[in-house]
């Protein structure tokens, strides 16, 4: 995360989608009218988190009830601010809270995202487990945390919350575990699964994230469908197969897929 903000002031652009988020993590070249490069960063995982919804969903009726229901992101980084964004802007989700070990970093995100003339959501930060009793269920849920173990009250308070607000008897959502460390499969999929949620692992949003980057680096036309089935089987068997993920190895053969496709 770190890198994604610092890089910032080396460009000579960045797209709406990264100032909205403030980070990068993509930087792609285009000439001006003069012919001279300019080097414009964005941010794709905001495109992952859009995709792995809209692509995973099974039916338009789903989308429509959890664009008036509200979502939860676990964590208070740059995936927190993508999944904010995407939420928002791509699934039309007006509220959403935000559970996180530290309260001033949610300051932070609600105060930046204040800021922005698009961004009409309201942000709840849920820092208590009697708030988190008083809050309706949530549909759209995004997971952006490590496996670890709660060991700070802070990260023991965000637990309870998490597990309050995902664990209650009714109907379930949608979630999406955004981080893959130190493992592909994380407790927090396991324990939605078992809790009646449909469960979207962080694969997907690579996938999408990186379709993107492909299609800016090379300018090419979108992939079709055969060529991004072929690139999720593919990664889904180097997942299994090896329980890491080599980013850039699946970067490079995901593209090479998509180009072939």
């Amino acid at each position: 995360m770190p890198h994604k903000v610092t890089f910032i002031p080396l460009v000579d652009e960045i797209t709406d989608e990264g100032t909205a988020i403030g980070a990068i993590n993509t930087v792609f070249i285009r000439l001006n009218d003069s012919g001279q490069r300019r080097y414009i960063g964005t941010n794709t995982d905001c495109i992952g988190v859009r995709g792995a919804f809209l692509q995973n969903i099974a039916t338009k009726e789903d989308l429509e009830f959890g664009k008036a229901q509200p979502a939860l992101v676990i964590g208070g980084g740059g995936g927190c601010r993508s999944a904010l964004y995407a939420l928002h802007r791509w699934l039309g989700v007006n509220e959403i809270y935000i559970v996180n070990r530290d309260r001033s970093e949610v300051d932070d995100i609600i105060a930046s995202f204040a800021k922005l003339p698009s961004f009409h959501a309201s942000l709840r930060f849920v820092g208590d487990l009697s708030s988190a009793k008083s809050f309706p269920t949530p549909f759209f849920v995004v997971g952006t945390v490590p496996d670890c173990k709660p060991q700070s009250q802070g990260e023991i308070t965000a637990s309870l919350c998490t597990q309050e607000l995902m664990g209650r008897d009714g109907e379930k959502g949608v979630v999406l575990e955004m981080c893959y460390h130190p493992r592909i499969r994380m407790s927090f999929l396991d324990f939605a699964e078992a809790a009646g949620w449909t469960v979207i692992p962080g694969t997907e949003a690579l996938l999408w994230q990186g379709i993107v980057q492909q299609i800016l680096w090379t300018e090419s036309e979108v992939a079709s469908s055969a060529a991004i089935e072929e690139a999720r089987r593919g990664f889904t068997w180097n997942c299994e197969a090896h329980r890491t993920i080599d980013y850039a190895l699946f970067l490079s053969e995901a593209s090479s897929w998509l180009i072939l496709g």
